[in-house]
């Protein structure tokens, strides 16, 4: 082979490494991401200080947990609107254990796991036994939820008195809640790519019927999922109560909504099977710099909902993209051979 020849071949090779690298929805994600960062420290330069950037992955460390917990359960099909409301009734009844019944906290922290795992396992078990729609169900949970919650507290909050200290400490300079948040991301990275039972919850996801005849039994599968989100959820909890030292009604609101807007940003597919850490990951910090940055510049909070919702509406269309252009090419189809038929 020519000099010439084996320059070409090598560039080719680049062109479309780096082609297919562009073509990552992470990638995109990513710039996005890295360019609102710029954007916005060019406008504030505190923005990007050390300071600030400990604090937003404080600041978004619960939420990036519920999200990983969110993003299995719509990754395997299903879907859960009721996991703000079960962290918030876990953390009060940890915060009621603690203050009315003088547990240890690791005792209190054990009970609320197993309260939250049963509780989304009970939800998982119907869902998957009728086969009833996850939106619905959850729905109903969610008000259940809620009512526990106000039953616990009488809508007042729990002051906890530095029982929960502990667990938001500062190694190196950062909250443990951070790296509570990094380290679930890691190892959930690892589960979704490189084991069985990573790859068999796409498979439930993209095609249930498929997944039963390949052997997996999808009824319980699913419901274990459910488990698992309840885990999450109830280590969240915990985090909550231990960044503000008490437990209220109020203490994860808007954290769902930002949980599953994090999973579409990210690449997460609403109808099942498709999801990956890297991208809920990245929408989580591009959610919460959002939200940090407009407190900083002064701009009133509220435009950062209507931009997030902006982003939601935007990433679900264009995940969807390919989905809608066949569905418009189909209609014309029957269109013109509706109008042929008439002739």
């Amino acid at each position: 082979m020519s000099q010439n020849a084996k320059e070409a071949n090598s560039k080719g090779l680049q062109h479309s490494f780096l082609s297919k690298i562009l073509k990552h929805q992470n990638v995109a994600l990513f710039l996005v991401f890295v360019l609102y960062m710029v954007g916005v420290s060019l406008v504030n330069p505190r923005f990007l200080s050390a300071t600030n950037i400990r604090n937003l992955l404080v600041q978004v460390s619960i939420t990036g947990v519920l999200s990983m917990g969110v993003m299995m359960v719509i990754i395997s099909g299903g879907f859960d609107l009721s996991t703000g409301w079960l962290m918030t009734f876990l953390g009060c009844f940890l915060g009621f254990l603690l203050r009315d019944f003088g547990l240890p906290p690791w005792i209190g922290i054990i009970i609320i796991m197993v309260i939250g795992m049963l509780m989304e396992t009970f939800m998982g078990f119907i869902i998957s036994r009728t086969g009833l729609a996850p939106f619905i169900i959850s729905l109903g949970f969610q008000s259940i939820y809620k009512s526990f919650t106000y039953f616990v507290t009488g809508g007042m909050e729990i002051s906890l008195q530095n029982k929960m200290e502990w667990l938001n400490q500062f190694p190196m300079g950062l909250s443990s809640l951070a790296y509570v948040f990094i380290t679930i991301s890691i190892i959930l990275f690892f589960i979704l790519r490189y084991t069985r039972f990573g790859r068999r919850i796409f498979a439930v996801g993209g095609n249930a019927n498929a997944a039963f005849l390949s052997g997996i039994d999808v009824k319980n599968f699913k419901m274990f999922i459910f488990t698992l989100n309840g885990l999450f959820i109830s280590i969240c909890s915990c985090m909550a109560v231990a960044r503000v030292n008490s437990s209220s009604p109020s203490m994860s609101t808007g954290m769902d909504i930002d949980a599953i807007a994090a999973c579409v940003v990210g690449g997460t597919s609403m109808n099942g099977g498709k999801g990956n850490v890297i991208g809920v990951f990245i929408g989580v910090l591009l959610l919460g710099s959002i939200k940090n940055s407009m407190t900083i510049m002064g701009i009133n909070p509220y435009y950062a909902d209507l931009l997030k919702g902006i982003i939601i509406v935007g990433a679900v269309v264009l995940s969807n993209f390919n989905g809608i252009n066949t569905k418009i090419k189909k209609m014309r189809s029957d269109k013109i051979e509706l109008v042929t038929a008439k002739k």
